[in-house]
């Protein structure tokens, strides 16, 4: 079992819409480097990343291309 507490940043990579991404850095508010929470309470860990962690775990070229341009970090826990 697990629950995750994503970013919309985070969620716009998952989904693989860019032009949503681009959309939502548009706005001032929005944190490009906000974390994402996944908990699996089976396994017992608790994990804390980055939309642009997710796009290099997804392989995905040209978000990571268009995060780096906008700064994002790799910021990745596992507790």
């Amino acid at each position: 079992i697990t629950k995750e507490i994503k970013s919309a940043v985070y969620f716009a990579v998952e989904q693989n819409e860019i032009d949503v991404l681009k959309t939502l850095l548009s706005c001032q508010r929005i944190d490009i480097n906000d974390i994402t929470i996944i908990y699996d309470y089976v396994n017992k860990f608790e994990e804390h990343k980055t939309a642009f962690q997710l796009a290099i775990e997804q392989k995905n070229s040209d978000m990571i291309i268009f995060l780096q341009e906008n700064k994002a970090e790799m910021r990745y826990k596992k507790i």
